[in-house]
């Protein structure tokens, strides 16, 4: 269960310490979960995604904790087109939004 807490100015912060998440984890519907422990943190980033899309793109797919089934829809898409409005369009059902996507096609 991933919890989320706002503190407006002025405040007070809570006296039950909140973890401190080290990774989300996210699949096609957005994040699923939440990794408290260093020790969890793993990548599910391949070699050969890395050589299809780049350390970069690969990176901040690992940051942001996608899962298998998104990383092979981005890559699918990204080896298969050369245009970003392509890009999107093939991968906007894949977990990503749009600005994200864009943002992730101007990677290099």
């Amino acid at each position: 269960m991933i919890r989320s807490q706002y503190h407006p100015a002025g405040s007070t912060i809570p006296s039950t310490p909140i973890p401190t998440v080290y990774k989300y984890i996210r699949n096609r519907s957005g994040v699923v979960g939440a990794i408290t422990n260093p020790a969890g943190v793993t990548s599910s980033v391949t070699e050969d995604d890395i050589a299809i899309i780049g350390s970069s793109r690969a990176e901040y797919l690992n940051a942001h904790g996608f899962g298998p089934d998104v990383i092979a829809c981005i890559v699918d898409a990204f080896q298969s087109v050369t245009e970003v409005h392509e890009f999107i369009s093939l991968t906007a059902g894949c977990g990503m939004a749009v600005m994200e996507l864009e943002w992730f096609w101007a990677l290099s």
